[in-house]
């Protein structure tokens, strides 16, 4: 820990003590939420993460986060089967999306992961269909909903779409569509728009992209003054901001008393005016 700059132990400090962490340790949190929750950039957090490697292991394409150490932490080294604690170890064990932590935890084997039990055991979780994937958790009973009805998973589901686009499309749009600016992160900026599309459609994303992009185009911005695209889709993102119009030319002009206004081009004439009055 003594190796680790400020914002490095900030970091890890958050992972281990992070709103939704749970007893196992494994749990889903983005970049985006950490930058959020410690008011570090994301481009900070972005950078940390990967020197944490002896405390953690962050699954960026699931935005899911193993501490390695939590579990023994919560509930000790070992955990009989019988414990009441078992069924809430399952359930957690359940959610975790992410293949690169399944299988780490799969090859640690720790102790409060249980062993396979009796055939009969799992073929009840089989007819049930949980969401166990390959997991090791054979033998625990299925998980219930609040209604009484058991979860079940669809391997072969499409993949949500909007407009006939999928996520992985409408990312693709946008990311053209986002000003050049020097070291700009197309995963950062990923993980900070996926954060925004739980509540923002891809399409709105898609057009404050291209008005953003304008909006620099118009003030010719310098590429190093102009936001990282993982800032632009960070949690301060309000699609109601107005950018300004796609495709109009803006600039700077000294009026007669030497004070700097900004001007429109008037597409028609090509004439300057002043952007009250255009």
């Amino acid at each position: 820990m003594r190796s680790l700059t400020p914002e490095q132990r900030l970091v890890v400090l958050y992972f281990l003590t992070a709103p939704n962490s749970n007893a196992i340790g494994i749990y889903r949190c983005t970049p985006a939420m950490v930058a959020s929750d410690t008011g570090l950039p994301i481009e900070t957090v972005l950078e940390a993460i990967p020197a944490l490697e002896a405390f953690l292991l962050f699954d960026h394409a699931a935005d899911e986060v193993f501490v390695y150490d939590a579990a023994e932490r919560e509930i000790g080294a070992e955990l009989k089967p019988t414990d009441r604690r078992m069924s809430m170890v399952a359930r957690q064990w359940a959610e975790v999306e992410s293949e690169a932590i399944r299988n780490q935890v799969a090859e640690g084997r720790p102790g409060w992961l249980p062993e396979e039990t009796d055939k009969q055991s799992e073929q009840d979780i089989a007819k049930h269909t949980i969401p166990y994937h390959t997991s090791p958790l054979v033998g625990l009973k299925p998980l219930k909903g609040l209604n009484g009805d058991v979860k079940t998973t669809t391997p072969t589901e499409s993949p949500k779409t909007w407009d006939g686009k999928t996520a992985d499309e409408w990312f693709v749009e946008c990311w053209e569509a986002c000003p050049k600016r020097p070291g700009n992160s197309k995963v950062a900026a990923r993980t900070a728009w996926d954060a925004r599309l739980k509540r923002i459609p891809p399409a709105v994303l898609l057009a404050k992209t291209q008005e953003w992009s304008a909006q620099m185009d118009r003030e010719a911005r310098e590429p190093d003054k102009i936001k990282m695209a993982a800032t632009f889709y960070g949690p301060s993102f309000d699609p109601e901001t107005n950018y300004g119009p796609v495709g109009v030319q803006r600039q700077e002009i000294m009026d007669e008393c030497g004070v700097p206004v900004w001007h429109v081009r008037d597409p028609e004439t090509g004439e300057w005016k002043p952007e009250a009055a255009a």
